[in-house]
């Protein structure tokens, strides 16, 4: 006589219903409060690049003045990375020897153009204030700007996240901090840094 084979019983292990909503449950928390702090060192991460960028565009005009002795060196904002055009920084901006000092790059007069930057990303805007004008900054051979001012950069998150970057009449340049507590940085000033 031949033996019969029972069937095994055979089970299917996976999670319940009720497991899956606590999982989809936690990780929605943990989504919900981990993207925006992600966000935030992002975009604190940006500006703290683009400010960087910015302090070593002043040095590096700086020290251009002080090389070349018989020329003033013009840094302005620009749109087509030749002309002086703006007065929005975030466009873009250019350093150049400018022998007669018009903010014009012309080969004929020996101006020669030095560094060029690119625009700034993220939406983020870099103005100035003081200077005796928004759109350019010139150099003398001694390295001064002839005027003090700052450099302000903000994101789309205003003011109390802004960096800024002060330079004295005698062109030495500093970080700008809150001197009054508020957790806006101030200009040269003394005021308060204000975003456009």
């Amino acid at each position: 006589m031949k033996k019969l084979n029972k069937p095994s019983k055979s089970y299917t292990r996976g999670f319940t219903i009720i497991e899956l909503m606590v999982t989809l449950a936690v990780l929605s928390i943990v989504l919900g409060v981990g993207v925006p702090a992600f966000q935030n060192l992002i975009e604190g991460g940006r500006v703290t690049s683009q400010i960087n960028q910015t302090i070593g565009l002043v040095s590096f005009a700086r020290s251009e003045a002080s090389k070349r002795t018989a020329t003033t060196i013009t840094v302005c904002g620009s749109t087509d990375e030749a002309t002086c055009n703006t007065t929005n920084w975030e466009s873009g901006w250019l350093v150049m020897s400018d022998v007669d000092g018009d903010r014009t790059l012309d080969a004929g007069d020996g101006d020669v153009l030095l560094r060029v930057g690119p625009a700034l990303t993220g939406g983020n805007t870099l103005r100035t204030l003081g200077f005796g004008n928004a759109g350019f900054i010139q150099f003398d051979a001694a390295g001064s700007p002839g005027s003090a001012g700052t450099f302000t950069l903000c994101d789309d998150r205003g003011a109390t996240e802004a960096k800024a970057l002060v330079l004295s009449i005698v062109g030495q340049s500093r970080a700008a901090v809150d001197e009054d507590s508020n957790s806006i940085v101030n200009n040269h000033t003394g005021g308060d840094v204000t975003c456009p």
